[in-house]
């Protein structure tokens, strides 16, 4: 099958590897002819593993394109997949502006029988808006809820976003493939689009209209937030009644009960975006979600936390030179980035603050311009009054004595309980974790 692909952030690049590996002739478009030459020479935007090089393969053997030319593309495609990011607002509210733009020009430019396969983070209720946007752009006029000529598209739903860092393992290796549509021959064109991947035979594909679809993955998100925000309760609990929050979460994990869940982790990244979408929408249509609500405001105490654990040892923080070692940017997923917004947070308040992350430095600097990203994580810590750890990279390379003396003040806050305490007091720090007493 001829596939276009509208959107070259990390969805729908991975997507096009996918089909190119799979069998399918693949098209990319990119927004502009330097963004294009660049993807041709294998220089992409997002960081993902094997990506690059499973890309550049399938460029080198043909099917596999990038090219500016939208209306032929589509023109020619059996599928149009638009992987278009909609990125939420503190509110929750997703920004349409790029996907409405795509949909209109994909409109424009349809001809015969097309598939409009919607992939990522899909807001609830876009395949509604897609569909209108592109039945608008391709002049189909409607009328009492009636097509006066049957329209050459379908839209269905592939709701889920494929997580950074393991983004073609979520490709080639999900849990189920998760369609939303409503006409089966719609039903019938994904089958056939996923019928060459040998993973069609074992994972099953799960068919419901598009609404459900693309509640799903905002619903999984929301309880994970929801479990986040518990955890980081209980991890308060266990530091004032002096309670071991590992053994805690050890016993919460063994529990059969809660087992399925996915384990215990404290201080575990939450999907946020995702939450204040989900919490939006209840509001819109007049329900008042007090779980989804309390899981908020719990997930937004994370920082307060981390800045008292901060004023508890150095007092007085104005003037303080703090490093945060892990930025955890999430530059592409809409979510918050909580190193990121203690950082925004302690500039403000007149704190000096530094970064090392060999991964999101550059994402977080483009984020954040005033945060100054070292090259060198014994540069970074030069002359600090406290280090702060986040558990995302692999810190355990770290040489912790010559970590102690770079610092002016050695103050090292563990914001994941990464590092074993004994190590770190060893090498000459004042140890300070999350939920722990000791």
């Amino acid at each position: 099958m001829r596939v276009c692909v509208v959107g070259c952030g990390r969805q729908g690049l991975v997507m096009a590897a996918f089909f190119a590996e799979i069998g399918h002739r693949v098209r990319c478009i990119a927004d502009d002819p330097e963004r294009r030459s660049r993807l041709e020479r294998g220089e992409l935007s997002v960081r993902e593993p094997g990506l690059g090089r499973l890309l550049a393969f399938h460029h080198m053997a043909g099917n596999l394109s990038f090219s500016t030319a939208l209306a032929p593309s589509v023109a020619e495609a059996d599928v149009v997949l638009m992987a278009i990011e909609t990125p939420p607002s503190s509110s929750g509210e997703p920004d349409l502006t790029a996907l409405r733009r795509a949909a209109q020009q994909v409109g424009a430019a349809l001809e015969g029988e097309t598939l409009i396969a919607l992939k990522g983070m899909i807001p609830i209720g876009c395949a509604a808006w897609v569909g209108m946007w592109l039945a608008e752009a391709a002049g189909v006029s409607v009328r009492a809820g009636a097509p006066a000529r049957a329209p050459a598209f379908e839209v269905v739903t592939l709701p889920g976003p494929l997580r950074a860092g393991s983004a073609l393992r979520d490709a080639f290796e999900p849990p189920c493939l998760l369609v939303g549509a409503t006409a089966p021959r719609a039903l019938e064109a994904v089958r056939a689009l996923y019928a060459p991947w040998r993973g069609s035979e074992r994972i099953p594909l799960v068919a419901t209209d598009p609404a459900t679809a693309e509640l799903v993955p905002f619903a999984a998100s929301a309880f994970l937030a929801t479990r986040a925000a518990f955890s980081d309760e209980l991890t308060q609990l266990c530091e004032r009644f002096g309670a071991s929050q590992a053994d805690l979460a050890l016993g919460l994990g063994l529990d059969p009960r809660l087992a399925g869940a996915g384990g215990w982790a404290w201080g575990e990244r939450a999907a946020t975006g995702e939450l204040a979408a989900l919490n939006r929408l209840a509001e819109e249509y007049g329900e008042t979600p007090g779980v989804l609500r309390a899981a908020q405001a719990t997930l937004s105490k994370r920082r307060a936390f981390t800045v008292t654990k901060l004023q508890r040892h150095l007092k007085v923080l104005k003037g303080r030179t703090v490093v945060l070692m892990g930025l955890d940017a999430a530059p592409d997923d809409g979510n918050a980035s909580l190193p990121l917004d203690l950082a925004e947070h302690l500039l403000s308040i007149g704190v000096k603050v530094r970064a090392y992350d060999p991964e999101g430095g550059r994402d977080a600097a483009a984020r954040c311009p005033a945060l100054v990203v070292a090259a060198c994580p014994y540069e970074a810590a030069r002359g600090a009054d406290a280090l702060i750890f986040d558990a995302r990279a692999a810190w355990t390379e770290l040489d912790l004595s010559r970590l102690r003396r770079q610092v002016r003040t050695p103050f090292l806050l563990d914001a994941r309980n990464a590092l074993s305490p004994g190590e770190v007091r060893a090498a000459g720090f004042a140890y300070a974790g999350i939920g722990r007493s000791t």
